[in-house]
């Protein structure tokens, strides 16, 4: 689920640049910066959702998992 989401919205986000991508590769920041804050702002609620799969996949299937963690 994450994965296709990913592909649907980031993968278009930096590849949807297409041509206006020479604006970007002019500016004062540089492709490897750009690059990091578009990661940046996709990281945080990707992952957000991917613990909240987990987290309601581990209660609708009854896994407990004890207060210390793993053995």
């Amino acid at each position: 689920m994450v994965t296709s989401l990913s592909a649907r919205f980031v993968f278009p986000s930096v590849g949807g640049e297409g041509g206006a991508f020479w604006l970007i590769a002019s500016s004062p920041v540089s492709v490897g910066r750009f690059l990091f804050y578009k990661y940046c702002f996709y990281v945080a609620p990707f992952t957000l959702f991917s613990l909240l799969l987990v987290v309601t996949s581990d209660d609708m299937l009854g896994i407990k998992v004890p207060c210390g963690g793993f053995p």
